[in-house]
């Protein structure tokens, strides 16, 4: 069912104890406006997950029209091992050096459920970048834009 359903998409980048690691969530929610929040889930065998516990900083950045193949690079890879350049936030989180938007978040809560872990973020900066012609969300296996 949920094949049918679109969902928008970000890669979600941290600090792994061997470097930068990252993953494509597409369970991104929009939690709470004060504070701002946001959910995702992972399942219990991500990289990613692993590099994470409460009180982590993480980065999103939420995918637009035209970032198809990084997207599906962070899908599958769990760190970009083809052409993504890397950049260090303020507060020395790993993100991606790309031109649109980034969220950047504490950890504040993670529980189990079934097979994966939701995580709760608390965004407390953003940075808008360029925002594009339209939106990109995943519909039945596949990316798909959105106009805006």
């Amino acid at each position: 069912m949920f094949r049918q359903y679109p969902a928008g998409a970000a890669v979600l980048t941290a600090r792994g104890a061997a470097g930068p690691v990252g993953m494509t969530v597409s369970s991104l929610a929009s939690v709470s406006v004060r504070p701002a929040m946001v959910s995702l889930s992972m399942g219990h065998g991500s990289i990613t997950l692993a590099a994470l516990e409460e009180g982590s900083r993480v980065v999103l950045h939420p995918l637009e029209a035209g970032q198809e193949q990084l997207g599906n690079e962070f899908a599958h890879h769990g760190i970009s091992e083809l052409r993504t350049r890397w950049m260090v936030s303020s507060e020395q989180v790993p993100c991606l050096d790309v031109p649109t938007a980034r969220l950047h978040c504490e950890v504040v809560r993670m529980v189990d459920v079934g097979s994966a872990t939701v995580v709760v973020l608390e965004v407390d900066r953003i940075e808008p970048g360029r925002r594009g012609h339209g939106a990109l969300v995943w519909l039945g296996r596949r990316w798909r834009t959105i106009p805006r």
